[in-house]
């Protein structure tokens, strides 16, 4: 799709962060694509590029108390040391979307990019129909 003059759609698509790696693609691929690797990838063009990336972190509102990272089912955040302060980092790769981190989080300092709440409701009530 980036070859066909779609670039612009697929990396500013909320759906490459969404790859589980459950591989259940690439079991059932005839010609064993590599999906999860291509998701991986497709994130990594987005990133440097300047596209969003699912969530945000307000350094100054974190308070390095680590909810959000032992929250994460996909172990995509990870606190570091910054200035004297532990502050939360995203590993790009890892991330998913899902939203738990910024759910967990106390201080509100995780905020979801990609969609709103109007959004995700829409979409549990288009699952649940």
């Amino acid at each position: 799709m980036l070859n066909l003059g779609m670039r612009d759609k697929v990396l500013a698509s909320p759906y490459i962060w969404y790859c589980s790696e459950c591989f259940l693609c690439e079991k059932n691929c005839p010609q064993k694509v590599k999906f999860s690797v291509v998701w991986d990838i497709l994130k990594r063009i987005a990133t440097k590029e300047g596209y969003s990336l699912p969530l945000s972190i307000n350094e100054d509102l974190c308070s390095g108390c680590g909810i959000c990272v032992a929250s994460c089912p996909f172990e995509a955040l990870e606190l570091r040391k910054h200035n004297d302060k532990y502050t939360v980092y995203l590993k790009i790769e890892s991330c998913r979307g899902c939203g738990v981190c910024s759910a967990a989080c106390p201080t509100g300092a995780i905020a979801m990019s990609l969609f709103d709440s109007k959004h995700i409701l829409q979409t549990i009530e288009a699952a649940l129909a």
